[in-house]
Formats: C-alpha cells, structure tokens, sequence
C-alpha cells in the first residue's frame, strides 16, 4: 500500500474525530474500516496506531477503539509527536507545509576527544558533518547540525544531504534504524541561530538532541536540530 494512502487514511480519521464525526466516541471497526477505504486492515492498523501514538484514540481489547476527549487547539503552527519524531519526515508525513532544504556545510572529519563528549562517538571515529537550514513554508525556522558515521552511511553526499539521508539509509543501503533517544531543552540562541533563523525577538532556540542506533545496537548519527520556538509544539501520549 502505497505511503500516500496511509496518510490520507490518518489525516480523514483524525479529521473525522476532531469534527466529532463519530457516535458514541467510538471509531469503526477495522474491516469496516478497510471496506470503506478499499485498503488492507494492516494499512488501517498502522493509521489507528498513530492516532492512538498522538493521543486521539486508544484502544481496549475486548471493546474496540475509544475516542478520547478533544485537546484545546495547539497555537503552534508545527505540533508534533516527541516519539515518531524524525526533523522534516515527521514535519511532511503529518502537516501541509512547503519544504526546501539548503546543505551550509558537508565535511568528512575524525571526531577528537572533545566531540566525543558531546556526540558518543569514540575518538578516532571518522564522520559525515552536516549543517542544513530548513525553510518550511519559505521561512527558514529548523536548522540541522548532523554526525553520520561513514562507515555505516557509506557514500554520503551533498546530493542526498539536499534530499533525504534515511529514505537513502534505508532504501539505498538497506540498513535498518532500530531506535533513538531524544532530549528536548531550551537553550541561548548561538550566532549561527541569529544569523540563520527567522528569530524575530526571541534570543532563544528550542533544541532536539538525537542519537540513532542501526539494528545492531550501533550509534551511526548524532544530530542537532534548532528550531524556532513559536513555530513548534511537541507532546508525548503517556499511557497507564
């Protein structure tokens, strides 16, 4: 099933329950569901997972899927789930936002002690620097400081840094990326932010630490991103 359909799927559900389009605060059953948008139930699975990811719905085994109670409308123009969260993929799949990417720097360097520190990486490690602006609606509000190992992002270049680095990872090299641990925090806005980013009167940054690891438990990226604070909102669904 193609990627398009499962978003399609996603935005009319979630459409569906924001407008209240459902009776008893219950959605259809899967295989109604998968009549209705001539799909496979699996295809219907992975939309209703995401719903429930972000919160809207959850589901009881032995009832069905059960539509939670409406949020207040978030003001920020890009609120997203911490969890799925992935810089421009997570941005493009969920909200209609026209997307460029500049690449301001590609280099090959060995990380020393002191990047080390900062990135995991072990000293001698040979690395992918990459520094790109992304303007979202032709307003420069995220910028991406990457770390990709070369030895396991092999032929790395400006080319696809301009494009997309995972569906590369992915579809090119046929790696499989196993998990990643964020840390989200706020901090002074560096120079390069002021110069770059559409702050306007804000002399901060909202910043999102990522360290990815492949399948074989390996570290391959550490990233950066600096976004614009009045431009993002991040929630996380905690289920007891």
């Amino acid at each position: 099933m193609p990627k398009i359909k499962f978003d399609q799927i996603y935005e009319t559900l979630k459409d569906n329950i924001i407008n209240n389009r459902y009776p008893e605060h219950m959605l259809p059953r899967e295989v109604e569901l998968a009549e209705e948008f001539h799909c496979s139930r699996n295809t219907i699975h992975r939309a209703i997972a995401q719903l429930n990811n972000e919160g809207y719905v959850q589901s009881i085994k032995g009832r069905g899927t059960v539509i939670l109670q409406s949020l207040p409308i978030q003001n920020d123009r890009f609120f997203l789930n911490l969890r799925s969260y992935g810089s421009i993929p997570a941005i493009t799949q969920y909200h209609k936002a026209d997307v460029t990417t500049s690449v301001m720097s590609f280099q090959e360097i060995t990380v020393d002690e002191k990047l080390s520190a900062v990135t995991g990486f072990d000293p001698g490690t040979e690395v992918y620097y990459i520094q790109r602006l992304r303007y979202l609606d032709n307003k420069p509000l995220l910028r991406d400081v990457n770390y990709f190992r070369k030895d396991v992002v092999t032929g790395l270049n400006v080319s696809i840094a301009q494009s997309s680095i995972y569906d590369y990872i992915t579809d090119t090299l046929h790696k499989k990326i196993l998990a990643a641990r964020r840390i989200v925090r706020i901090k002074k806005a560096e120079e390069k932010d002021k110069d770059y980013l559409s702050l306007g009167d804000y002399d901060c940054v909202g910043v999102i630490y990522n360290y990815v690891y492949i399948s074989d438990g390996t570290l391959f990226e550490y990233t950066e991103s600096h976004f614009v604070p009045d431009n993002f909102g991040f929630s996380e669904f905690v289920q007891y």
